[in-house]
């Protein structure tokens, strides 16, 4: 398993998804995720939390109703630390991690595209096309000069496997900071 601050040195860029990002993140950082994953599900929106109770349940042999009843950290224990899960539920958990935890993150990255949002969320009927190399490139200096190398390393990297069509300017920013040595 690598650190945190090694993720795009390790991942491929080319075919970057989810769960290839999940296995390269330090069981920290996964317990963060799972944990902001079950803070988030709420209301009708359950298919995220309904995901990891099954990925628990089939790992541990257990039935569903006795991981819904299971503790938080031991839900965080078991999702972090080697219960398979699929692409899927890679997305919810990662996407959760930032919306719950970095959303100073989104809020950056956005002001500095211009895209207009909502504390860091995009509303559902905006018509945006893909910034131009030069925009990109700015927001992603103005990024990395704000916030923790790592996380926005992970951010961007969690946007182009995301949206790998929309973000695809992304991988050419991403590969040459995974060249580059490690401060």
């Amino acid at each position: 398993m690598t650190t945190n601050a090694d993720l795009l040195a390790s991942v491929d860029l080319e075919h970057l998804a989810p769960l290839a990002i999940w296995h390269h993140l330090v069981p920290e950082t996964r317990a963060l995720a799972v944990k902001a994953l079950y803070a988030r599900s709420s209301g009708d929106d359950r298919t995220f939390e309904a995901l990891a109770n099954a990925a628990i349940a089939k790992a541990l042999r257990f039935r569903d109703a006795s991981v819904v009843k299971m503790p938080l950290e031991k839900k965080a224990h078991y999702l972090s630390r080697g219960v398979p899960i699929n692409d899927h539920l890679a997305f919810g958990l990662l996407q959760s991690l930032h919306f719950a935890e970095r959303r100073a993150l989104l809020k950056t990255f956005l002001d500095a595209l211009g895209v207009p949002h909502e504390d860091g969320m995009i509303k559902d009927d905006a018509q945006l096309d893909p910034p131009k190399p030069e925009v990109l490139a700015a927001a992603v200096d103005k990024l990395y000069a704000s916030h923790d190398a790592p996380e926005a390393d992970l951010y961007l990297a969690c946007m182009l496997a995301f949206d790998p069509e929309h973000w695809s300017g992304l991988k050419p920013l991403l590969a040459a900071r995974a060249t580059k040595p490690l401060a």
